[in-house]
């Protein structure tokens, strides 16, 4: 009977160590898995994209891009990448030049990207434009005397002998 007893306390002992051991390792488990899936709810909003080509393109032609920058990606509306470099911060306001043709190339192909017009249309109403526009810069450049044109076809050479004649330099 002793010996029987024994081995009956022997098989629950077991049981309920198995038992809280069980336990124990749902509930970690259970909270590894809750904290995993509260991890993966801050993933998307902290993923972060590698610009360090775009940095190493900007240091390495600072001076061809004229010494002060601003460069500056959105997503979503929210700021991914600024880079400021040089005089230049994100507040400084500067002429914007001729950023015309550029911004109307993204925009053109906004609408491309988006089914709202074709390529080849595209190309075919800014060649329409560009032509209009050369036609009135040469008209009003035709009212100055002092403007000497020539053919953009003539030689290197031919252009620049033209070009000093005009000025009045002999070699």
């Amino acid at each position: 009977m002793a010996l029987e007893r024994d081995s009956n306390y022997k098989s629950l002992s077991k049981l309920k160590i198995t038992a809280i051991m069980s336990f124990k390792v749902k509930d970690f488990c259970l909270k590894i898995s809750l904290l995993i899936c509260f991890l993966q709810l801050f993933q998307g909003g902290y993923a972060q994209y590698d610009f360090s080509s775009v940095d190493n393109f900007l240091k390495a032609n600072q001076k061809a891009l004229g010494n002060s920058l601003v460069v500056m990606v959105y997503k979503d509306g929210k700021v991914v990448y600024k880079k400021e470099m040089g005089d230049f911060d994100a507040k400084t306001q500067a002429p914007i030049a001729s950023c015309s043709k550029w911004l109307t190339a993204a925009l053109v192909m906004t609408f491309v990207d988006e089914g709202k017009m074709s390529l080849d249309d595209a190309v075919e109403q800014i060649k329409i434009a560009t032509r209009q526009l050369a036609r009135r810069q040469m008209k009003w450049f035709k009212r100055f005397g002092d403007v000497h044109w020539m053919p953009g076809d003539l030689p290197l050479g031919e252009k620049v002998e033209r070009a000093m004649a005009v000025w009045g330099v002999r070699v």
